[in-house]
């Protein structure tokens, strides 16, 4: 059996394996390596496995964000929230970009890049091991949202969306595409002066920010040329 740089999932060199075993066929040290690794980043503490842990479809997070779990759609908009203990409170993580369960699966979260904690309760949230301000989610996306609740309801419901798409044009010429994360942007934790603005797109939305201090953060980290004049008055 070759090996291919096409296997970019656990499972498939999970499977791949299984079938050396069948054949007797040595397992390439390719695939070896990389369920290996795998295996051990998903079982390393992490604010990705935090989240992996936790009971999905809480009643608690379906009335947080007012989605209806027996809606059409509603177990895709809802997959990537969680309620989680911290030992103090309850809060909802929410994983970006939320692992797939559409096909093809992911069967472990090593590819979560953020978790974020939200407590619906204040509409706060910060990126669970993050203390850092910054943003945080889809940062190529063209809305940046300052509420929490906001910035969650419209990723859950661009989810729905897709799955409501995705089986309307299931069994056709569009089965073969893998579902998306659908996040609508990025969530604004911190304050503004204290966020990197810059590598932003040219232009973009910004929900529940005040537009003109924005843009005066922006053009300070910008770090642009600015001029001066001084007037000096000719010696007495």
């Amino acid at each position: 059996m070759i090996f291919s740089p096409d296997y970019a999932l656990k499972w498939e060199c999970v499977e791949a394996m299984a079938h050396c075993g069948l054949t007797g066929e040595p397992i390439p040290v390719e695939i070896a390596n990389y369920v290996s690794a795998a295996d051990y980043a998903a079982s390393k503490d992490s604010p990705a496995k935090t989240w992996w842990d936790c009971q999905p479809y809480h009643p608690a997070t379906s009335r947080a964000l007012k989605i209806d779990r027996a809606q059409e759609g509603g177990v895709y908009a809802l997959a990537p929230f969680r309620l989680w203990h911290d030992g103090t409170r309850h809060l909802i993580l929410a994983a970006y970009p939320c692992p797939r369960i559409l096909g093809p699966i992911d069967m472990d979260c090593t590819g979560i890049e953020t978790v974020f904690a939200w407590n619906p309760v204040t509409d706060e949230a910060f990126a669970l091991g993050d203390e850092t301000p910054g943003l945080f989610g889809n940062t190529h996306g063209e809305t940046v949202f300052r509420s929490p609740l906001e910035f969650f309801q419209s990723w859950a419901i661009e989810r729905a969306k897709f799955f409501v798409s995705w089986a309307v044009t299931k069994g056709r010429d569009w089965q073969h595409v893998a579902d998306t994360d659908a996040c609508p942007g990025s969530l604004a934790i911190g304050p503004i002066d204290r966020i990197q603005w810059t590598h932003l797109p040219r232009e973009f939305e910004a929900r529940g920010i005040d537009p003109t201090e924005l843009n005066r953060a922006i053009i300070r980290q910008a770090n642009l040329p600015r001029a001066y004049s001084t007037n000096k008055r000719a010696a007495a």
